[in-house]
């Protein structure tokens, strides 16, 4: 199947969607080929959704295979629906948690290999700005490792601009 414009952007709510996000983010890790222990990776897995969660001021999305013919948005890239799906119509996730009341950080942008180059990660990265701007943050921050070059494109597509760094990363030697 031929995914391209044919998904939607899906918040994590259910159990199955937070497990599919929790394995996703573990793939992403997985794939970085460096350890996030420095982020204290094993508590956010253990307990997300956690900062993710809209409770905390945060969000949590799945790109799925589909489009839902309930989709209350006229791009059909978002949905409130509660889909069914599995493994292999998830293409991708993005996390948003707050560091302030005005100020917000995008996480964990991971598309699966075969979803790549797709429109997915743009359309995360839109979808998870205009969660940001519907909740009333002002400023996003997002870090991401200087071997990511797509992604450092993507973002920068996106109108993110490269600032000092924001907090203390202990990102190990490659």
């Amino acid at each position: 199947m031929n995914v391209q414009n044919q998904f939607h952007i899906h918040p994590a709510r259910s159990l199955q969607d937070i497990d599919t996000a929790t394995a996703l983010i573990t793939s992403y890790a997985t794939s970085l080929g460096i350890d996030l222990s420095y982020q204290d990776f094993n508590t956010e897995i253990s307990q997300m959704p956690g900062n993710y969660s809209p409770q905390n001021g945060g969000e949590l999305l799945l790109a799925l295979k589909g489009i839902p013919t309930n989709a209350p948005h006229p791009d059909n890239r978002s949905c409130g629906c509660d889909c069914t799906y599995t493994d292999p119509d998830v293409l991708g996730c993005i996390a948003l948690r707050a560091l302030s009341p005005r100020v917000c950080e995008v996480k964990r942008l991971y598309t699966r290999p075969q979803a790549r180059r797709l429109g997915i990660g743009r359309a995360l990265i839109d979808a998870v700005i205009g969660v940001a701007r519907a909740e009333g943050y002002v400023e996003m921050r997002l870090d991401t490792l200087p071997s990511m070059r797509g992604a450092i494109a993507l973002y920068k597509s996106r109108g993110f601009e490269e600032i000092e760094a924001y907090y203390d990363s202990k990102v190990p030697e490659m």
